[in-house]
């Protein structure tokens, strides 16, 4: 699951920058950032700025393009330094919602699975009950636009096909053959288990009216004519099996959520969604914030505690987080905060990542590290490069041309995973000066001004020359 998230989004959405306020730096004017031993320069920010085509002359974007910049360049220099940022620990940490993921679901299938022992007497009681049924048929499209004649020409081709499918296993199999649904088709005409209310009446009315082992008359639709099958428990019991077992465990999940609710005693606070929406709108202020926006036993669940999850989560939710309506945000609150109960019990009763977890986790994060590596270039750049010195150079330089070169093309946009730049700002040195930021955007202000004039002559004495061509 590889990010490659829009710069638009990450100028909206990542609150990662954090202002140093230390007194040396300041000093240092000339300088917006510091990172893994390398500088980020008012001069070259500002250039970036300037010509960045992508790039809105706004404070909070510059502002972000440097959080970018260290990101880069703390990433690059670990992984210049030998490091594969794939130990345990570090997967973990960088990949902490999966991994919280992970940990509740074996312990909801923990608790579950424990109640869940289908037997065959079971599937015997759920088939004969028939509130359920593995149903099979097969379809010949028609449409509002056709004539009485090619609709009967349909007709005709589906009661063939009904002939052909009554003449026992073999029949159905070749009049499967031209089965207009093509996913049920593949399925030897398997529609899979239904209930009532999932199809329209006409075939709701038929499939329910067949015994076991028995083939309908035709039955038109508005999507055509079908030939609707009941198959023998025998015949299909693996699949009914299954199907069983996942009716149940549904059953147990809504009773289990219920539990842990009142368990927990958890509440949502009316002013959840107002508080949510702030957070999605400064996700920065919102990770620093202990507001309250809904309780549990022995617990709050805050802003703070929202937006470390939204942190996690593709940009895309924040812009759906302000588009919810309050039902929709009181209902994800509710799943957050039942997520965090069940992750606290879960850590209490011990499931862990197993060794399948952690490969999968590695190979995520892998893949991720990859796709930065390549975007920066940093191998090709790094086996240029001879000596400490020479290696350390190279870094600052892939960084700087990666910035502005993703400033003209998002396409070429990679993000470091939000939680791994959390893992690399604790183990690093890193610093971004506020008033280097001023100084760049108003430094890029006056570039890109400056093109702008330079322009416009040229364009003005084009038009010039071309009518004094024509005269």
């Amino acid at each position: 699951m590889a990010r490659c998230w829009r710069l638009v989004a990450v100028c909206t959405s990542l609150g990662l920058v954090m202002l140093s306020g230390c007194d040396a730096f300041r000093a240092h004017t000339d300088v917006v950032a510091r990172a893994g031993g390398h500088e980020l320069t008012v001069d070259r920010l500002g250039e970036i700025v300037a010509y960045g085509q992508n790039v809105p002359l706004q404070r909070d974007v510059v502002e972000r393009m440097a959080g970018l910049w260290v990101d880069y360049s703390l990433l690059a220099q670990r992984l210049a330094d030998g490091d594969s940022l794939l130990d345990s620990a570090t997967v973990v940490n960088s990949l902490w919602a999966e991994t919280q993921e992970q940990i509740v679901t074996h312990y909801h299938s923990q608790l579950v699975g424990q109640y869940i022992e289908v037997t065959d007497e079971m599937v015997d009681s759920v088939y004969q009950a028939g509130d359920h049924r593995l149903i099979y048929h097969i379809l010949i499209r028609t449409s509002r636009d056709l004539s009485d004649s090619e609709k009967e020409t349909k007709r005709n081709q589906a009661a063939r096909l009904r002939g052909l499918a009554m003449s026992g296993a073999t029949g159905w199999e070749q009049a499967n053959r031209e089965n207009e649904d093509s996913v049920a088709r593949v399925e030897g005409g398997s529609l899979g288990v239904i209930a009532r209310g999932e199809t329209v009446p006409e075939f709701e009315n038929s499939a329910f009216s067949l015994d076991p082992g028995e083939i309908s008359d035709l039955v038109e639709s508005p999507y055509g004519f079908h030939i609707v099958r009941r198959p023998e428990l025998v015949e299909v019991r693996e699949a009914f099996d299954d199907r069983v077992r996942n009716i149940f465990i549904e059953r147990m999940n809504f009773l289990f959520i219920h539990e842990v609710e009142d368990r927990w005693e958890l509440e949502v606070r009316s002013d959840a969604p107002q508080l949510m929406r702030r957070a999605a709108a400064d996700p920065a202020s919102a990770k620093k914030s202990k507001k309250v926006m809904g309780t549990y036993v022995d617990g709050e669940f805050t802003v703070s505690d929202f937006a470390r999850w939204l942190h996690a989560l593709p940009p895309e939710y924040t812009a759906e987080v302000t588009a919810a309506d309050d039902e929709q945000l009181f209902q994800f609150a509710r799943g957050l905060i039942r997520n965090n109960v069940l992750g606290r019990e879960a850590r209490h009763s011990g499931p862990e990542l197993t060794q399948e977890d952690m490969a999968t986790l590695r190979e995520t994060l892998a893949q991720d590290i990859t796709q930065l590596r390549q975007a920066m270039k940093l191998d090709s750049t790094l086996a240029l490069a001879g000596s400490e010195a020479d290696r350390s150079q190279a870094v600052g330089e892939a960084v700087d041309n990666y910035l502005a070169a993703i400033t003209n093309d998002l396409a070429q946009l990679a993000i470091v995973p939000p939680f791994l730049a959390e893992e690399l700002r604790k183990d690093m040195d890193w610093d971004i000066s506020a008033s280097g930021i001023n100084r760049a955007l108003e430094r890029g202000a006056r570039m890109r001004t400056g093109l702008s004039v330079r322009a416009a002559p040229t364009a003005a004495g084009s038009a010039d020359s071309g009518s004094e061509g024509d005269q």
